[in-house]
């Protein structure tokens, strides 16, 4: 439901994704938050899938509004313009996990 990334071939990663969403969800949302001076985050319109009852989990989920002027300073503080200020050298890899 949540289409986090997982390994299929590797079933402990599973848990390790779980913990880095919670970790994520705990100190890194409310440093945004705090930074931001706001919730630049919403679910309004939001449509979940995947779970058994999908109708009765979009029904049932908390709903909340994001503050415009939150998203506003969260996209000038970590928006990428792809600008490159010095030279850069990439590199391509296939199904890297």
């Amino acid at each position: 439901m949540t289409r986090a990334a997982i390994d299929r071939q590797d079933p402990s990663s599973r848990e390790a994704t779980v913990l880095e969403l919670l970790w994520f969800n705990v100190f890194a949302t409310e440093d945004i938050i705090s930074r931001v001076q706001g919730q630049p985050y919403d679910n309004q319109t939001r449509i979940y899938r995947g779970s058994a009852n999908d109708l009765l989990l979009n029904l049932q989920v908390q709903r909340f509004s994001g503050d415009a002027k939150a998203r506003q300073r969260l996209t000038d503080l970590w928006e990428t313009s792809g600008v490159l200020s010095i030279p850069t050298q990439t590199l391509h890899t296939l199904d890297d996990p």
